[in-house]
């Protein structure tokens, strides 16, 4: 039902890798892999199939004999010598996984990276009021951690398990570190918003929001393919290429076999007048000076959500 978990049927391995939207499932035939699907957890039905994939780790952990010492190490450093009803840090010595255990992730470790770690140089891109949702989100942290202090300073207890928080800055990236990670590097700010080219570093891209088919979804005489057609040989001919973005390989697969049956060209040559699909999960399309890009729920509506399992707290 959700990623980390798996089932074994006989022949048959349920298996959901993180990273996925779907869990897939493992048909064998003795030893012999025989087929790679992936399924929806409500109906079981199948999605789409594989030749192949990659297991991914669940964890950024690995309780091994050196991972446990220095977690060990920094515990009792942060919070003294714990006492017997401390399930973390019996669980963490005995090797047994605990639910959470990446809160303390860099007792774990010698050290933590950060992305800019692994990408060195390029531009770096901030979306529209980045600065307000990361002001948001280290005040929440800022908040949780308080109000755990709190707790823990009052030796109060939560469910009657104790919770050591670790210090934020060791966890976290804070406002000094990130400012001294992007001083000399290039930054591209996005704004829905016109602006005045006139200070040279303003660019104006031209993006828009696509025209939306709602109106062929909602009358009868009208059809959304037909539609489709013809928006894409406008677009075409005003020198644009047109982009369907479909939520997954399956819908891209059925879209394509539609456009098909109406006979809407598709390829993957930029240069001809064609449709070209891509694997794009964006819930509202675009136009810009060169490509418009069109959604599958522009194309289609609201798509169906399966419903999914509450979680337990």
């Amino acid at each position: 039902m959700e990623p980390g978990e798996y089932a074994l049927r006989g022949d048959i391995i349920d298996v959901f890798p993180p990273g996925l939207e779907n869990p897939l499932r493992l048909d064998f035939f003795g030893d012999d892999l025989e087929n790679i699907r992936s399924f929806e957890t409500t109906s079981q039905r199948t999605t789409a199939a594989f030749e192949e994939f990659n297991l991914k780790p669940v964890s950024e952990l690995s309780l091994d004999e050196k991972a446990i010492a220095r977690f060990r190490r920094g515990y009792r450093s942060l919070f003294g010598v714990p006492g017997p009803d401390d399930p973390l840090y019996e669980s963490i010595s005995r090797g047994r996984f605990y639910i959470g255990l990446e809160h303390w992730l860099p007792l774990f470790h010698e050290s933590l990276a950060t992305i800019f770690d692994y990408v060195t140089d390029g531009p770096i891109a901030f979306d529209y009021q980045v600065v307000e949702a990361r002001d948001a989100r280290l005040g929440l942290i800022a908040d949780c951690f308080d109000a755990r202090a709190e707790v823990t300073a009052r030796k109060a207890r939560f469910s009657e398990t104790i919770y050591n928080p670790i210090p934020i800055d060791r966890l976290y990236v804070n406002r000094k570190e990130l400012d001294t990670l992007l001083a000399g590097r290039e930054i591209i700010q996005f704004d829905p918003f016109s602006a005045s080219e006139s200070d040279g570093l303003t660019r104006d891209k031209g993006g828009r929001i696509v025209q939306a088919f709602s109106s062929a979804r909602t009358q009868p005489e009208l059809n959304v393919f037909e539609a489709l057609k013809a928006m894409s040989a406008e677009e075409f001919h005003a020198g644009r290429q047109v982009l369907l973005a479909c939520q997954t390989e399956g819908s891209r697969a059925r879209l394509a076999r539609i456009l098909g049956e109406y006979n809407i060209p598709v390829s993957s040559n930029p240069s001809e007048a064609h449709i070209q699909t891509v694997v794009l999960p964006l819930e509202v399309g675009f136009t810009s000076h060169t490509v418009t890009v069109i959604s599958e729920m522009d194309l289609l509506g609201e798509r169906l959500q399966s419903p999914t399992r509450a979680k337990t707290k």
